[in-house]
């Protein structure tokens, strides 16, 4: 199976702190430990600890980023931790926060990813996956996700914006993944990226106060600010994809299909969650794993 056929929690307390892109906020977070079946909650203490579990019906994106929401609290930014918990195969966990935004950090999930890999404890719980029974297209103006079933994640994803930079690199804004190939580790370490042009807007919605050059790439009316430049040639789109990702994993389980993505977001990434779940077109599926796999190895990442 693409993730692994076992459940898993964290052997013990990861802890990371950082600003949150949106609230400007510094923000302090604690993974722990959870046992079989529990799936990943969020335990607002900024909010008198009420705890959110992550499911669609929790789930929402107004565009800037996916939130939970449960009883009038909120949670914002959760989706480069979702993916991070995607990939390293974290099925369980309790996630104690301190502020209503998840922080930024680099804003890729890379620094997720390798506290929870050293962390990372394999349970005898079976994991279990989504698996589309029916094709399905979502649209929302040029932007389109076509799902069809499959026997595994593969994503083909495609960006393209008015913009000097990207209208020159046009054969860097496409990306195929299929779920174990190395092009994972790209998108693990992808970092978010945003244009000039649309920083006051943001700033006037309460979006991007935290914002920089430290955990953003930036592109100006020509082309890329940041001094160092990109990490690799399409990490633009590589973002696009850990969006996807971890927006895919508020399903609570990884699904198995064959999505192609152009100009994705979190708004339509979510109508399509949406859509799956009140179509009733995921049929849960398991798969015994192989019993002489020694359950405490764990998959080896290669980060460039």
């Amino acid at each position: 199976m693409p993730f692994g056929g076992w459940q898993g929690t964290v052997a013990f307390p990861v802890r990371f702190t950082g600003t949150g892109v949106h609230c400007n906020q510094q923000v302090e977070v604690t993974v722990l430990p959870a046992p079989v079946d529990h799936g990943i909650v969020f335990d607002c203490i900024f909010a008198g600890g009420i705890r959110i579990p992550v499911k669609p019906e929790n789930v929402m994106s107004t565009g800037g980023c996916t939130e939970l929401a449960y009883q009038s609290v909120t949670l914002r930014t959760i989706e480069h931790f979702l993916a991070a918990c995607l990939a390293v195969g974290i099925d369980n966990a309790l996630v104690r926060v301190s502020a209503a935004e998840m922080p930024i950090l680099d804003g890729s999930a890379l620094p997720i990813v390798l506290k929870l890999k050293e962390a990372k404890l394999q349970q005898t719980g079976i994991k279990q996956y989504y698996q589309l029974n029916h094709p399905i297209v979502v649209r929302h103006g040029k932007s389109y996700i076509e799902a069809r079933p499959s026997s595994a994640l593969k994503i083909s994803c495609e960006i393209d914006f008015d913009h000097p930079w990207f209208l020159r690199h046009h054969e860097s804004l496409k990306m195929d993944l299929t779920i174990n190939d190395q092009n994972l580790d790209h998108v693990i370490q992808a970092r978010t990226f945003g244009f000039v042009k649309d920083l006051s807007g943001l700033l006037k919605r309460n979006l991007a106060q935290g914002a920089s050059l430290k955990n953003s790439v930036l592109f100006d009316y020509q082309t890329i600010i940041n001094a160092e430049g990109l990490r690799f040639e399409k990490e633009p789109v590589a973002h696009k994809l850990l969006d996807l990702l971890g927006d895919l994993a508020v399903l609570g389980k990884p699904i198995l299909a064959d999505i192609k993505a152009y100009c994705p977001g979190h708004k339509i990434n979510i109508e399509l969650v949406n859509r799956l779940i009140e179509g009733d077109l995921l049929v849960c599926h398991s798969k015994t794993p192989d019993k002489t796999v020694n359950r405490a190895s764990e998959v080896a990442w290669v980060f460039e």
